[in-house]
């Protein structure tokens, strides 16, 4: 089948999403033959996606094609090479490093030495990175680079010998760990004077560490952040330090992730309108124990009432907020939910008084459908909309 669509597309771009599970046996055949399909043809590819599970010969395979890759503007590799990446090289000569028009690139492999694949860093637009020393390797060369994004399993990140990092054109800094990691140690060695937009998440995180070093980075950098991505934890321990968010007041867009059954007062802070004067837009994403929510449960919701209540009345800069979203995540493996999202009724007493505000003019971005509220994304963040759509809109036929 693969043979046939290749043959029939030609001389057409190629874009495709390649997910190779670990086969049965080794030196699974099939899976050769499809990887040699395609590097035959890689002089068409455009946006390609190769998640190659734990297969080494597979990387190698791509690693160390020679043809051209002229049309190539998408590229991700994600692989577990094992005890194999200790016996990588770094292919220099790799056609990949003369992509005259890669602009995106999401390496998810676990190398400790150099990068074994070469990209023309220096014209990236876009940069997913799950290793600090590969990110740390390229970043003198990133200085194009518009969007980062940090993610997994950088708890291998040491600042024992501390390089800067500058970035001069970031516009967009997402860190997402799945495990404790010096987060602070990250941002107080970057230097990012074009910095808007700001994404921290992570568990065990300190508080306290990162809203400081936030504002170190915007101090060191002269830059002034629009839009932040945390935890209710971090916003809360601006309840008793609150000259720690000073920096933070010219934030128009807030994303914050909570759990209605922790203490709400990182909502509660949020009442104080010398508290993000500037915003206009606030983003809730509420992670709940069910997919169904009764009208009963959840106080939470009326303590985001009167939040949103607050903030319609024009403060002191005319300014008073103008977009809410109320979006949900299940504590639990989404998959066994089929990826269905919790809904929230809208008899809930705090839904209920969020959406009669729309009668003032207050945009609330989900629907009501069937007597719920109907989240905007299937899957994710409206964070990560862009690029959600860009990815989704690579391979539709």
């Amino acid at each position: 089948m693969l043979k046939t669509w290749l043959s029939r597309s030609i001389p057409l771009p190629i874009s495709c999403h390649i997910d190779l599970n670990d086969p049965g046996e080794r030196g699974d055949e099939p899976e050769h033959s499809i990887i040699a399909l395609l590097i035959r043809d890689s002089h068409r590819w455009l946006d390609i996606t190769f998640r190659l599970g734990r297969r080494p010969d597979l990387y190698y395979n791509i690693a160390t094609i020679q043809s051209p890759l002229p049309l190539l503007r998408f590229f991700e590799i994600s692989a577990n090479l094992g005890s194999a990446s200790n016996r990588l090289t770094s292919y220099e000569n790799s056609t990949f490093a003369s992509a005259p028009n890669l602009a995106e690139v999401l390496i998810d492999v676990n190398v400790d030495a150099r990068s074994p694949l070469r990209f023309p860093w220096h014209q990236l637009r876009l940069y997913h990175c799950s290793n600090m020393n590969l990110f740390l390797e390229t970043a003198v060369d990133l200085q194009n680079l518009t969007h980062l994004i940090l993610f997994q399993s950088f708890h291998d990140f040491s600042t024992a010998s501390p390089q800067q990092v500058s970035l001069a054109r970031l516009r967009r800094l997402e860190i997402d760990l799945q495990y404790t990691a010096p987060v602070a140690d990250l941002l107080d060695i970057m230097f990012l004077p074009s910095l808007q937009e700001l994404k921290v998440e992570s568990s065990g995180l300190s508080a306290e560490s990162i809203l400081s070093s936030i504002g170190h980075l915007q101090q060191r950098s002269s830059c002034r952040l629009k839009q932040l991505f945390v935890s209710v934890e971090i916003i809360s321990m601006l309840l008793s330090r609150p000259e720690l968010g000073k920096s933070l007041d010219a934030v128009e867009e807030l994303h914050i992730r909570f759990d209605p059954l922790t203490p709400d007062a990182g909502l509660k802070f949020l009442h104080d309108r010398s508290a993000f004067p500037r915003l206009k837009a606030l983003y809730l994403v509420v992670h709940l124990l069910h997919t169904y929510v009764h009208p009963d449960d959840n106080p939470c919701f009326d303590e985001i009432a009167d939040v949103v209540t607050a903030r319609r009345i024009p403060n002191q800069w005319d300014v008073q907020l103008e977009r809410v979203s109320l979006d949900t995540a299940t504590m639990y493996n989404s998959e066994f939910y089929g990826w269905r999202k919790p809904r929230i009724p809208a008899s809930v007493r705090g839904i209920r008084r969020v959406t009669e505000l729309q009668s003032q003019g207050l945009v609330l971005l989900e629907s009501i459908v069937d007597g719920t509220l109907c989240p905007v994304l299937k899957i994710a963040k409206l964070w990560d909309r862009q690029r959600v759509d860009r990815d989704a809109a690579r391979y539709l036929l």
